[in-house]
């Protein structure tokens, strides 16, 4: 988790909620502290409070379809894509997730207008289900 550093936070009570869908600048695995070049989607799992700031643990999302396996959460069907505001098909791949500050640097939209997030729908959030059920127990 990252704590330490000079981060803009958001207040607390505007985080997302698990099973979200937020814009982030997910960190390159090189640099775990360091925001990455880029908005993209991340499927919220957990948010967590510490004093008056919230962390958000999120997986990563993708469109690359080469980097997927057993377990990961696909979304291609364009009616949900639209519904859950996805510009294209992703995957989300929930092995690989990180935990970051609910803060400006970290958490942006494609527009310009504050932390923009939506929900993975119904039809996706009981697929989830079905996933985790299947996959072994660690």
């Amino acid at each position: 988790m990252v704590g330490q550093e000079p981060w803009t936070f958001f207040p607390a009570n505007t985080a997302p909620k698990a099973l979200d869908i937020v814009w982030c600048l997910f960190p390159f695995v090189e640099q775990p502290g360091v925001p990455g070049p880029k908005s993209r989607p991340g499927l919220v799992k957990q948010v967590l409070r510490k004093d008056d700031r919230a962390y958000v643990e999120v997986a990563y999302g993708t469109s690359r379809f080469d980097r997927y396996s057993q377990g990961d959460l696909i979304i291609a069907n364009s009616t949900d894509l639209v519904e859950m505001g996805l510009p294209q098909a992703t995957v989300f791949l929930l092995g690989r997730t990180v935990t970051l500050p609910w803060a400006k640097e970290w958490f942006g939209p494609l527009d310009g207008h504050g932390p923009a997030f939506s929900r993975l729908n119904n039809k996706y959030r009981e697929y989830l289900g079905i996933i985790q059920k299947r996959l072994p127990k660690k």
